[in-house]
């Protein structure tokens, strides 16, 4: 539960006589109004109205300061409404959100429990957002049509406004279900798009707004879906088909028209009028359950919508403004936590049966076989399977199985294979062929029914939903945590159990850190090669880094162990050479006191990752993260057993330090994003 002093950040519009600022601050869970339900918000998206929202001629907001955003979904957080419980993935859009009560534009939104919408199965919260009001209104006016007796066979249907996030959705939906399909825009150069949403026909706006004194023209549409308004609905009007119906929806051409009842007569025309606003909570639920089924729009992510971070929510809403936004723009407050909560909820017992049966068949090496990122999340496991549970761990060498038909004694051991596709054919077959070989075998991927999982005995899902780009960033994040729940689970691992479930609200916290990165990022805009360094835990967060920032940026990342530096590579240091450096508290602070020290004295441009303000005193600029506090001290498996650990020091790893690696990614990756 979040605590009622935690603070969050909100992006806040405020009016005073003399002056008008919309800016992001820092706001706790007292600032925000009344409400049943505390939605921990991971997306919004951006509307016209949020966009009138954010300037003082804007006439939306009515009191202030105050909090835009008509849309948002998220993951409860708190409810005295026992419809909600936290962990419930919700909907909210339309009421008062964002007009009158705080809105979306938020990491914490508290609403009335009547606004709330279960997320439907078959929908992300992503995927909603995509949607959002706009999909929900173009979702509305179809099947309002459709209920008074709209088929494909009747005809063609228009979409005017139709590169606005409700023409486009409309046009997707119509396209999905038979219809014929034309468009009206203004905009010349969009037509290949419409065209690829499924709009047969493209007509300029100047035809679809024709006036005339004729009460009725020829007949040619069985439907329409209106975001326009004014003399286009009027024209509408004049060529709907008998027993066809008009949606209007919007008034972006204006809210008066000049019309005549005889089409309305003679040609028993429905005009419908589209309120997504006060909808009805029961068929507000049944148009979302079809947007998550029939309704579905075939491009809603890759072509119809594009994402946003929190950071660029101002730019996004002059874009709106300006008429510049084609389709929807959706705002991406905090995925990684959401995402990381449906893996600890879908792949904590998967996990648990697997730590269960290695027990059983008395494990004694466990080999991790990885490619890129996933390489990097092995990495990370080697540490803590070592340190935690006291197993030997080594990485395989997959291509001494794909190209030379290597095979191993393997019936004591536990093979984890890891690939976010679950698709790559290397990692697939020393999964494949360490089964044979007697071992114990997992996948762990994003991709339920992959060839990894149907070549493994077990496997534990990311849950991550889609990864939309080939920087994986919360692929990484869930593949880490599913590792971690696997130590915690094996023999050893009891007490990290007690923080596994901290680690969404970690990732929380190291969110909000960028606007720092923002900032930091453009001293090194021009840089075109860097050394990243981290020890133990934190070399898999050095490695994967570096490789965001060759993949987002190509700059030559030269990852190293902070050990390994010292003995040979640090001859790379010169006077501005880029050196990023992740030193969190720690067994290895002492070190990385000592290494920046040297970093200054030979003149390296250091930027250091950290929560410690003796680290920031000796770099150049710095990213300081503020983490929940996890205190406990976890013993290693191997003191008091034979090792070389002594028993009169402590040589314990405080909880904080072993989960790190996840939280401290997160700077390396919004670096590299901007």
């Amino acid at each position: 539960m979040p605590a009622t002093e935690a603070t969050f950040k909100a992006f806040v519009v405020d009016k005073k006589e003399d002056s008008f600022t919309a800016t992001f601050k820092d706001l706790t869970l007292a600032d925000l109004p009344p409400g049943e339900v505390l939605v921990k918000v991971a997306y919004s998206s951006v509307n016209y109205k949020d966009g009138l929202a954010s300037i003082p001629e804007g006439k939306i907001v009515r009191n202030y300061p105050f909090v835009p955003g008509i849309d948002l979904s998220g993951v409860v957080a708190e409810s005295s409404d026992p419809r909600f419980k936290p962990g419930d993935e919700v909907i909210v859009t339309s009421y008062e959100l964002g007009v009158s009560h705080y809105g979306g534009f938020s990491e914490y939104a508290r609403v009335k429990a009547d606004w709330v919408v279960p997320l439907p199965s078959g929908l992300t919260l992503k995927e909603a957002m995509a949607l959002g009001t706009a999909g929900f209104t173009a979702a509305l006016a179809i099947y309002k049509q459709e209920y008074n007796g709209l088929k494909p066979q009747n005809g063609p249907v228009l979409v005017t406004g139709a590169t606005g996030g409700l023409g486009s959705v409309a046009i997707s939906i119509l396209k999905n279900r038979a219809y014929t399909v034309a468009a009206s825009t203004g905009k010349e150069s969009e037509h290949d798009y419409l065209k690829a949403l499924g709009a047969g026909e493209i007509l300029t706006r100047e035809e679809t707004s024709v006036e005339s004194n004729r009460p009725m023209e020829k007949e040619r549409w069985a439907g329409s879906v209106d975001a326009v308004g004014g003399t286009t609905l009027a024209n509408l009007l004049r060529t709907t088909r008998y027993g066809g119906s008009i949606a209007s929806c919007g008034n972006t051409g204006g809210p008066n028209f000049s019309a005549t009842v005889f089409p309305l007569i003679l040609r028993s025309i429905n005009l419908l009028g589209i309120d997504s606003v006060n909808c009805p909570m029961d068929l507000r639920r049944q148009i979302w359950e079809h947007l998550a089924s029939d309704y579905k729009p075939e491009h809603l992510l890759d072509l119809i919508a594009h994402e946003a971070p929190f950071a660029e929510l101002p730019q996004a809403l002059a874009a709106v403004l300006k008429g510049e936004v084609r389709g929807r723009t959706i705002i991406k407050v905090q995925e990684q936590p959401e995402a990381l909560r449906r893996t600890l909820t879908g792949t904590t017992e998967p996990a648990r049966q697997v730590a269960l049966e290695a027990q059983q068949r008395g494990i004694d090496v466990i080999i991790l076989a990885a490619r890129g990122t996933s390489d990097h999340a092995a990495l990370y496991a080697q540490y803590l399977f070592q340190y935690l549970n006291g197993i030997p761990v080594a990485l395989a060498t997959p291509s001494l199985y794909t190209l030379y038909g290597t095979s191993l004694h393997l019936g004591r051991a536990l093979v984890i294979g890891i690939s976010q596709s679950g698709e790559s054919t290397d990692i697939v077959e020393v999964v494949a062929r360490s089964r044979e070989a007697g071992a114990l075998t997992v996948g762990i991927t994003n991709q339920e029914g992959s060839q990894l999982s149907t070549a493994a005995q077990h496997t534990l899902l990311c849950h991550a939903g889609p990864e939309r780009s080939v920087a994986a960033t919360k692929t990484y994040t869930t593949t880490c945590a599913v590792l971690a729940l696997l130590s915690a689970f094996l023999s050893g691992g009891e007490p990290l159990r007690d923080g596994i479930e901290s680690i969404p609200d970690l990732v929380a916290a190291a969110l909000k850190c960028e606007e720092q990165v923002v900032r930091v990022a453009e001293r090194y805009v021009h840089a075109r090669d860097c050394v990243v360094l981290g020890r133990v835990f934190q070399y898999s967060t050095a490695r994967e880094t570096a490789l965001k920032l060759e993949e987002t940026c190509y700059v030559v990342s030269t990852p190293f162990s902070t050990a390994d530096f010292k003995h040979g590579p640090a001859a790379l240091v010169d006077r501005g050479l880029p050196v990023i450096v992740f030193a969190p508290p720690g067994r290895t602070s002492a070190d990385s006191l000592e290494l920046l020290q040297w970093l200054r004295e030979n003149g390296a441009d250091c930027l250091v990752v950290t929560e410690d303000e003796r680290m920031q005193e000796l770099a150049t600029t710095s990213i300081r993260l503020e983490l929940p506090t996890l205190a406990t001290g976890v013993t290693p498996a191997t003191l008091g057993t034979g090792g070389r650990n002594d028993p009169a020091k402590d040589v314990r790893a405080s909880l904080a330090e072993l989960l790190a690696p996840i939280p401290y990614i997160i700077p390396g990756q919004l670096f590299a994003n901007y």
